[in-house]
């Protein structure tokens, strides 16, 4: 009696094609995108505090 052998099928990786170096770098602007991302929100919530009802 044969086993039946299953493959196993992988989705695209988002980093096919591109270089090492290019991958790091990418994942840095992220980083980086995300940490201003945060300041700007902080600073926007430091302009505008809620109001709160008393």
């Amino acid at each position: 009696m044969k086993k039946s052998v299953q493959w196993t099928v992988f989705p695209p990786n988002k980093y096919d094609g591109m270089a090492t170096d290019q991958q790091k770098e990418l994942k840095r602007l992220r980083k980086e995108n995300a940490r201003l991302r945060r300041a700007v929100s902080d600073l926007t919530l430091d302009m505008f505090p809620s109001r709160r009802r008393c």
